[in-house]
């Protein structure tokens, strides 16, 4: 129900529902990711690391959290621990481009600029592989998602990958 409600960009009543199903399974750790999101759309931002720290806390391997607190750690200003959340997600799932595109903004406003740069160059060599890989089959393109059926990969088969 959370998840549909943000889908519809209904943050405050997602945030709602979330609460109710926190207060009855304070280990959902997915319920305080949700939140945590829905709270980062509000421009909660300490409420939203206080979630995402929650997450990490509950599922110590849950790279999203990690990812999302990192952003979250970015805005606020705390470069370092945004740095280690990104080293993390990286750690826990390497290959994503979109962790080395977030770190490099970040190092990007710490003024790591050398730093800044190979991350920028790791986003541009992981995006253009996974492209090649996911991409062409997530959009409508017609032949190409031909080439696509049978894949072991669900997101390879034009169907969106779950959260």
């Amino acid at each position: 129900m959370g998840r549909k409600l943000m889908t519809n960009n209904d943050y405050q009543e997602a945030i709602r529902v979330l609460n109710v199903l926190l207060r009855f399974d304070n280990n959902a750790y997915e319920g305080y990711f949700l939140r945590g999101i829905a709270k980062y759309n509000l421009d909660d931002l300490l409420g939203a690391d206080a979630d995402f720290t929650n997450a990490v806390s509950l599922n110590p391997v849950f790279t999203g959290a990690f990812y999302y607190r990192a952003i979250t750690r970015t805005r606020l200003g705390n470069y370092d621990d945004a740095l280690n959340d990104f080293k993390q997600a990286i750690e826990l799932r390497a290959g994503l481009p979109d962790p080395y595109y977030s770190r490099g903004v970040t190092r990007l406003l710490n003024q790591q600029f050398k730093l800044a740069i190979e991350d920028f160059d790791k986003y541009i060599r992981y995006e253009k592989r996974h492209t090649r890989l996911c991409r062409p089959c997530c959009r409508d393109c017609g032949s190409q998602r031909a080439a696509c059926e049978g894949s072991p990969y669900p997101h390879i088969q034009g169907k969106r990958p779950s959260r």
